[in-house]
């Protein structure tokens, strides 16, 4: 388990869980339940980071 606070250490996050061949990941698994939490895109994830980066980009 991993919790990060800031959008760049997420997309950091999230590229180092593709560089390992990670394509899912559970968010806010129940301790008794894991494998019934809804399973997240890791590409989705880092497409959406890359989005908010741009929409809240300073120009």
């Amino acid at each position: 388990m991993q919790k990060t606070q800031d959008w760049r250490e997420k997309e950091e996050l999230f590229k180092a869980l593709l560089w390992q061949g990670v394509e899912v990941y559970l968010l806010n698994p129940h301790p008794c339940k894991p494998l019934q939490a809804t399973r997240h895109s890791v590409r989705a994830a880092l497409i959406y980071i890359q989005s908010h980066k741009n929409q809240t980009a300073c120009l």
